[in-house]
């Protein structure tokens, strides 16, 4: 069940979930002894709140926002455990700010509660605020109109730098005709490394940042600089947030990097010689960049970027020089439009990205870019190709090794090391949406735009383009440990012996509750019965073979003898039995013990509390273990591939706080996990294959930005998306040689609530698959690097094409018919719906440009809210979802029964929108136990087509996964599932 674990280009998507919203009642809250929030700028914020015992508050949700430019009202909704005391309750919760980044200083921070009491009463805390501040220094203020500029160090610093803003304003508006739209607030640290501090995620050569969400600009300006480069920077960063404040829009267009950039570097004036030099030269050696390949993110690396920033200036010059100022605004307004680069520039210019590389060039007297046709990775994708499960073979089991020599027990649960690092890390993409009340937050929405909105939502032209945009899962990268942060946390750890990747911090490192896969780092200190190689076989693991009865209902395994513990003792039958039977006990609370272990015979039973024991589980003898099914599955061998079915030691799992200390079977140990700064994997040498060939795989929980470290060559590995995908595609630039491709076995949907009106009425869910237009979704967020979705089974999976679906391909018109025979002629009647997402307190780009869309569309009213995602799967899983809830689904095993049984079975622990039909149902269970595998995939056919003619979701895309490995590591494969291979990857020596 593996919610886009891997993708890289769509995160996309955004899980969800919302919480049953039912009026708050209007009563005041109990009696409060405490509501504090406490800022502990810039890494996190505690809220607490404490109400007397008898109050008998069973629940409480806290509400946070922050104050910044929006479209969309939503605050964030965290679910809190309350934690009992003789006299009082307590409702604590930390927002930690490495996961989510941290605003800058002078952010508004608003938050509130709300209260349920055991008899269903609904109150809500007042509102209050607070302000992020930097307290670290002791700040003074001066002001001029619409600006207030805050500085510490140097007496001149201030009224210097106040005037060089003013300054900069007026030539804002007399050579680019643009002014300030909102009040500024500039912040001036004595040097870049007290700024840098300030911030969480910034690259190490920053001097000057410019939130134009915020209004806010940050900058480190040594006393003896602000002369000089202060005065250039404050033009250049303000030049950025005005810019910003001018094409802003409630469709949030953007800015190629290269416009952004080269318009802020010509407001700083006359050019510094440093640009000037960077352009001569490039001139004379022909070596300026493709100009597509600065629409995204520039190099990270230092001088590489100053390259880039040249380019950029140039380039803009030469629009401003050749078409002058109104074609500049114009063209600014237009991508505000959600028009994508290349018909901005066309409407503008007449010609596209290239035709102003072209033009430009020319205007320099070089020759023109020659283009190839396609440019093709030298790497090539690895895409298994999978075939239809038949009745699985019995697996023989291979002669007795030698005894093992005998291992030293260690302590299954060690001591947690000390040491500290950089606090938070790479926040973790891939969220979903959830509805809220909007209760006047103050959030600051900008109207400056109204005439232009009005416009917008009348057009086709309305979506913001991004130069990166993920989908489910971590970002991984690969660092080498030299001069790294991780050096302070591993010394011992060999640069060349390593592979390390930059990871969020993981939700669980219980097997039962994960909805990671196997390639997550429980998925290397565990291990099953079987497991997926590279090419999306079933290998042995655990079980050295088995055996099938003749009726396909009786699997007998031979566990290995030489399998261990990592504390050395030995892996039986029965730690098998006491793994799954504790997967399935209700009171573990597992959301995938049903749909990967429910096959087995009584594992239903114990889910349900009516059983004890799982009676389809009997250990013969210590390393023979018999499972009976409730039917013969061809695919159940592939099932226990999952986490769900691993091993777990029952010594270890009792024992408190046993996720950190975990004692697995895998082929790495657990030597260290220090939430939110590192988990530490060491190879376990006396691993029943072969032992790994690196000493260790680290996950860097802490700061740092990916493509700057990638680019130093700290990391190995990187998600290649947007802007990044865009350079590799260049046979010229070095990624190219680094990236690898493939189509992911992914489907990304939107997920809709069947069981609430209006989606019980299929003619309504039909409208809305009707209503969106997914192809211009695909290149305004992927930049084509995706496929619609016409139906349910992605590429590469059997079946998928064989049913001949052709999904919904856009069309309000029929949409909007559709709505009218449901009975919603007018929609004054139509109720206001909810969008069930997660995140960190805004609503990102892809879901505003979806609501948009349905609203211009349709007339209908949608109304998103957030939730935490550390909390969203409990809540999904809980059935607190809206009228929408974002989802996709990434194979575990390539069976389409992985997609059209797991996700629209109406007994199917995911189908959490509970879709229903009784025919789909029967079509769904005849095909799990057909054992012809042609004969199965024409069923499954059947039920793909009955099942997009349903509509239970709106089926959006099918992604492609990318990323940019290092040459150093060897023996990677990407695939389209994640499946455990580190143990197979290799550092190539120093040459």
């Amino acid at each position: 069940m593996s919610k886009f674990k891997h993708l890289s280009l769509l995160l996309f998507l955004i899980s969800t979930l919302c919480l049953s919203q039912t009026a708050v009642a209007q009563q005041p809250p109990p009696p409060i002894i405490q509501n504090e929030a406490t800022i502990n700028f810039p890494e996190s914020v505690d809220f607490v709140l404490e109400w007397p015992a008898d109050a008998n508050i069973t629940s409480a949700v806290l509400h946070y926002d922050v104050d910044r430019m929006s479209c969309l009202e939503a605050d964030t909704q965290v679910p809190v455990d309350l934690v009992t005391n003789t006299d009082s309750i307590l409702a604590q919760w930390t927002w930690v700010m490495g996961r989510s980044g941290n605003p800058p200083p002078g952010t508004e921070l608003s938050w509130y509660w709300v209260l349920t009491d055991m008899d269903g009463h609904v109150t809500q805390t007042p509102q209050q605020t607070k302000t992020f501040t930097d307290d670290r220094f002791p700040w003074q203020t001066v002001s001029a109109e619409g600006i207030d500029l805050h500085w510490y160090r140097g007496e001149e610093v201030g009224p210097l730098l106040l005037d060089a803003a003013v300054t900069g304003l007026d030539t804002l508006e007399r050579d680019m005709g643009i002014q300030l739209q909102d009040d500024v607030d500039i912040y001036i640290y004595g040097s870049a490394a007290d700024m840098r501090d300030a911030l969480l995620f910034v690259q190490d050569w920053a001097g000057g940042i410019a939130f134009d969400e915020y209004n806010t600009i940050l900058m480190g300006v040594q006393p003896s600089s602000a002369e000089s480069w202060g005065r250039s920077t404050m033009r250049h960063e303000l030049a950025h947030l005005v810019i910003g404040q001018y094409g802003w829009s409630c469709v949030g267009g953007s800015r190629p990097t290269w416009l952004n950039e080269g318009l802020a570097v010509y407001a700083e004036g006359e050019p510094a010689p440093d640009i000037i030099a960077s352009i001569q030269a490039a001139t004379q050696t022909n070596s300026f960049e493709p100009l597509r390949t600065l629409n995204g993110a520039f190099s990270a690396h230092g001088p590489a970027a100053g390259i880039a920033y040249a380019q950029s200036y140039s380039v803009v010059d030469f629009l401003l020089r050749e078409y002058g100022q109104e074609a500049m605004q114009r063209l600014l307004l237009t991508l505000a439009e959600g028009t994508s680069y290349d018909e901005a520039l066309m409407e503008v210019y007449g010609m596209d990205v290239d035709g102003v590389e072209a033009a430009w060039r020319a205007a320099l007297s070089l020759p023109p870019r020659t283009f190839p046709p396609t440019p093709t990775p030298v790497l090539a994708a690895n895409v298994p190709t999978a075939v239809p499960m038949g009745k699985p073979e019995n697996v023989p089991t291979p002669p007795a090794a030698a005894e093992p020599p005998p291992v030293v027990t260690e302590r299954p649960f060690p001591p947690p090391q000390s040491g500290i690092c950089g606090l938070g890390m790479i926040p973790f993409v891939g969220l979903g949406f959830v509805f809220v009340w909007s209760r006047g937050l103050g959030k600051r929405v900008s109207t400056k735009n109204k005439p232009l909105l009005v416009k917008l939502l009348t057009s086709k032209k309305f979506f913001i383009v991004i130069s990166a945009f993920l989908l489910f899962g971590c970002q991984l990268v690969n660092v080498p440990l030299e001069g790294s942060g991780f050096a302070r946390q591993a010394p011992h750890v060999a640069q060349d012996d390593a592979v390390v990747l930059k990871s969020g911090q993981p939700l669980t490192m219980d097997p039962a509750l994960t909805h990671g896969g196997p390639d997550s780092p429980l998925g290397h200190i565990f291990s099953g019965l079987v497991s997926l190689d590279t090419d999306l076989q079933v290998q042995p693991e655990l079980a050295a073979g088995w055996e099938v009865s003749e009726d396909g209902l009786t699997y007998t395994f031979y566990l290995r003898k030489d399998a261990l513990f990592h504390n050395g003792r030995s892996l039986t039958s029965a730690d098998v039995i006491y793994s799954w039977e504790r997967a399935a006990d209700p009171a573990t609370g597992s959301d995938t013990a049903q749909t990967y272990l429910g096959d087995i015979d009584g594992v239903s039973e114990k889910l349900t509390g009516a059983a004890e024991s799982i009676s389809g589980l009997r250990a013969i003898d210590d390393h023979t273990l018999e499972v009976r099914l409730n039917a013969p599955v061809v695919y159940f061998l592939a099932k226990l591939a999952y986490p769900v079915a691993y091993v777990v030691d029952h010594e270890n799992v009792t024992q408190p706080d046993w996720e950190h200390h975990a004692n697995g079977s895998g082929p790495f140990k657990l030597e260290r996990w220090q939430d939110d700064v590192i988990i530490l994997l060491a190879r376990f040498d006396e691993y029943y294959l072969e032992p790994a060939k690196v000493s260790h795989v680290v996950y860097d929980l802490g700061e740092g930005l990916a493509l700057s470290m990638y680019e130093q060559g700290e990391i190995d590995l990187i998600g290649a998306g947007g802007g990044i995908l865009e350079k590799a595609r260049d046979p010229n630039n070095p990624f190219n040689q680094e990236l690898h491709t493939t189509a992911a076995m992914c489907t990304s949907t939107i997920g809709l609530n069947n069981k609430r009106a209006p989606f019980d009425d299929v003619r309504v869910r039909q409208a809305f698959n009707y209503a969106l237009d997914k192809e211009l979704l695909i290149e305004t967020f992927a930049g084509g690097n995706a496929l619609v979705a016409r139906g349910s089974l992605p590429p590469g999976m059997p079946g998928y094409g064989l049913s001949g679906v052709t999904g919904y391909p856009y069309n309000p018109e029929l949409a909007r018919q559709l709505l009218a025979e449901a009975g919603y002629a007018e929609m004054s009647t139509f109720p206001t719906l909810s969008y069930s997402i997660s995140g960190y307190g805004d609503v990102n780009a892809y879901v505003t440009a979806v609501i948009t869309m349905w609203q211009e569309n349709l007339g209908v009213t949608i109304e998103p809210v957030i939730i935490d995602p550390y909390t969203y799967y409990d809540e999904i899983y809980a059935g607190n979802i809206g009228h929408f809830y974002a989802s996709g689904w990434c194979a575990d095993y390539p069976d389409p029964q992985n997609f059209l049984d797991i996700l629209y079975h109406s007994q199917s622990r995911q189908n959490i929108g509970g879709f229903s039909d009784a025919d789909i149902d029967a079509l769904l269970e005849a095909a799990r136990i057909e054992p012809d595998p042609t004969t199965r995939l024409r069923m499954y056919a059947d039920a793909e087509r009955a099942i997009v003619d349903a509509a239970p979701v709106v089926f959006t895309r099918h992604g492609l996964t990318a990323v940019l490995v290092k040459p150093r590591l060897e023996n990677y494969v990407l695939t389209p599932m994640g499946v455990r291979q580190w143990q197979n990857v290799s550092i190539k020596p120093t040459e």
